[in-house]
């Protein structure tokens, strides 16, 4: 094994407290496939609940309009799942003047309203789908659940509470409500009406890791570690390579202790684990953030002998094993087609974008805490995992004709590609990092670059060139500055590695279970 485990570590009494991102991250999967279920699957749905003036289901399947209604329905989960969600909205409020006393389309409406980061909506579409199940106990405890959401969204955790505890009165016995209750708890200072919240968690369900070692955390911030200990180990014990890997994210970024220790398990318990290239990548950024540089650099020697990684400066999470041994700047001559393409175009994207590189504020952060200062680095999305954010594409028309020609030769139906703008302001750098596969190659077009600004890959640092094109395999170590004035712009664009066939493109979209309409979200680039 890479590390035989050691005697229980003692973790700092004090922990920060779990975000509502945290949380909402820790049951929001299991929350939308029950509504989903719910309100989706044929067999499952109940009947409609009868109001004054509702038709009862076999009246319903007489009205002419039900037809229509359940299509406009269909229209809009499809919607959505592109990512249009304005569209999808228009769908549902259609089907909603079809018939306003289903809860379908209300409760779908007020899940794009949370994707709009409409909270006031959503939890008025919400509320009013509670008025359209009265003494659906299965229908309330979605709702009250996804209104809890909202509002931990929105940080307004006392009023989520409620909602937690109301989900739980009509759903009786559910550890993942008692979970989030308890979860929320914490953040309002309530220590030990959480510590009450976890123990029955764990009393309703002894086979998940997470309960255990959350109960284990909260005894350990409390000074019970005898007790917090045993709950923490057996987690680790009982918990699975799914539930543990995810355990592990959850607490990456709030209790570096605890998720190191969970990941050391991983490797430990499940050597043949088929994501072992995630669990060691996570697992040595936490060693870097420790300053634990030993245990890093045994780390990805450790992956390097088990085959997982290429080299200790490649460790993509994702080793596609047709990919033939890369450099960290491939040669530019197999990638002719797209560079030429951007290339030619790059007066005139400059030109499009140049309002942005002067404000970079206008676009979102970096989310994955890269960058320093954390305010430095600002990316603007044209593509996520093949799939074109159509704001973006209608804002910058000229930039997404650009990119709709590199990718409908280049980056077709590629899974975990990208484009986006990535702005760099003065005195910013992101720190070394891979990228999460080996089967894409990255480009950088230069569109305003300060002196002194430049990136390393593996151990050889370059610099870009306006309007030129610099070729990286980002799956190899990287890292980013800027210490010139103004800041730093490039347009990134992911294409497939060109040494790849149309047979192992194809395989790696079945792993990834890629389709055009179904594609999730993507990785950022910089």
């Amino acid at each position: 094994s890479f590390r035989s485990m050691a005697p229980p570590v003692k973790l700092a009494k004090k922990q920060k407290g779990l975000s509502p991102q945290t949380i909402t991250t820790a049951v929001c999967v299991a929350v939308v496939a029950l509504g989903i279920l719910f309100f989706f699957t044929e067999d499952a749905r109940p009947a409609r609940p009868r109001g004054p003036g509702q038709p009862s289901r076999g009246e319903m399947n007489d009205d002419p309009n039900l037809a229509q209604y359940e299509e406009l329905c269909k229209q809009g989960e499809a919607l959505v799942e592109l990512g249009q969600f304005e569209e999808g909205q228009k769908a549902y409020q259609q089907a909603i003047e079809l018939n306003p006393v289903h809860p379908l389309a209300h409760f779908n409406l007020a899940r794009i309203y949370e994707e709009l980061g409409n909270h006031n909506k959503a939890l008025e579409t919400y509320e009013h789908v509670l008025k359209l199940v009265p003494g659906r106990a299965e229908a309330e405890k979605t709702v009250h659940t996804n209104i809890a959401l909202v509002l931990m969204n929105a940080n307004e955790i006392e009023r989520s509470i409620t909602h937690w505890e109301q989900a739980i009165k009509v759903a009786g016995k559910d550890p993942m409500l008692r979970f989030s209750l308890a979860n929320a708890l914490v953040l309002v200072g309530k220590q030990e009406e959480a510590l009450d919240q976890y123990k029955k968690a764990v009393e309703l369900d002894k086979k998940e890791a997470k309960y255990e070692v959350e109960y284990g955390r909260q005894l350990l911030k409390l000074g019970q570690e005898e007790e917090g200990h045993a709950h923490f180990n057996r987690g680790l014990e009982i918990g699975n390579e799914q539930q543990l890997f995810q355990l592990g994210m959850y607490l990456r970024q709030k209790d570096t202790d605890a998720a190191e220790r969970i990941f050391e398990a991983i490797i430990d318990k499940f050597p043949d684990h088929p994501g072992m290239g995630s669990v060691m990548y996570f697992l040595g950024m936490l060693y870097r953030s420790s300053d634990k540089r030993s245990d890093e650099a045994a780390l990805y020697k450790h992956g390097v002998e088990q085959g997982i990684f290429p080299s200790i400066h490649q460790r993509p999470m994702f080793r596609f094993p047709a990919v033939p041994p890369s450099n960290p700047y491939p040669d530019p001559a197999a990638l002719a087609g797209p560079i030429t393409i951007l290339e030619e175009n790059a007066v005139a994207i400059a030109a499009e974008l140049q309002a942005l590189f002067e404000n970079p504020d206008s676009l979102p952060v970096d989310s994955e805490g890269l960058s320093r200062p954390a305010d430095a680095w600002h990316q603007l999305s044209f593509i996520r995992n093949g799939v074109i954010n159509t704001t973006t594409f209608a804002t910058y028309p000229i930039t997404a004709r650009v990119l709709d020609a590199v990718r409908a030769e280049y980056a077709r139906d590629m899974p975990r590609a990208s484009a986006d703008l990535s702005l760099l302001k003065s005195g910013g750098y992101i720190d070394a990092h891979c990228g999460p596969v080996n089967f894409r190659t990255r480009l950088h077009l230069g569109l305003s670059i300060p002196t002194d600004s430049g990136m390393k890959v593996a151990s050889e640092a370059r610099a870009w060139a306006v309007g030129k094109v610099t070729v990286l395999d980002d799956s190899f170590e990287h890292e980013v500055w800027n210490n010139g004035p103004g800041t730093r712009a490039v347009l990134i664009v992911d294409v497939w590695n060109p040494a790849l066939s149309e047979e192992d493109k194809q395989q790696i979209r079945n792993q990834f279970s890629w389709s055009p309409s179904g594609a999730a979200r993507g990785s950022v680039g910089h």
